[in-house]
């Protein structure tokens, strides 16, 4: 019989633009949901996530922006993605007890940050919305 390999989900690489004191608190500890209405009659809690790095002009507070790798699949993110028309850009707002068990993040900034600036840039310029970055395993 033969040996059969199932591949491992790939990483999901998402945006979180913060300030400086909460992202040095995010690596630290993780993540902790926000709570808010968010233009909506219903109170929503999470943690928002980007598929680009959002500035300040986007909503985000803050010009720190951590880039989040989940050990999840854009299925498991599909009920928590938030859609607007005309927006250029993906959002989600996923629980933070799903997000730090399965995270591994970094604070971009230089070149990292130019790069993922730059694939915003590029997606933006094109009528589809991007796809999510994939890492390999």
């Amino acid at each position: 019989m033969k040996a059969r390999t199932i591949a491992a989900p790939q990483a999901v690489t998402l945006y979180h633009s913060t300030t400086t004191e909460n992202a040095t608190e995010i690596l630290t500890t993780g993540f902790r949901d926000a709570i808010g209405h968010y233009l909506t009659d219903r109170e929503w809690n999470g943690v928002w996530l980007s598929d680009v790095p959002l500035d300040e002009n986007e909503g985000p507070r803050g010009s720190t922006v951590l880039e989040v790798a989940l050990n999840l699949t854009e299925e498991e993110l599909t009920t928590y993605e938030w859609t607007c028309d005309g927006q250029p850009y993906r959002e989600w707002l996923v629980p933070a007890a799903l997000i730090n068990p399965r995270m591994t993040v970094r604070v971009l900034d230089g070149e990292a940050l130019e790069e993922a600036g730059t694939r915003r840039w590029k997606a933006t310029t094109k009528d589809a919305a991007p796809p999510l970055d994939h890492d390999s395993p």
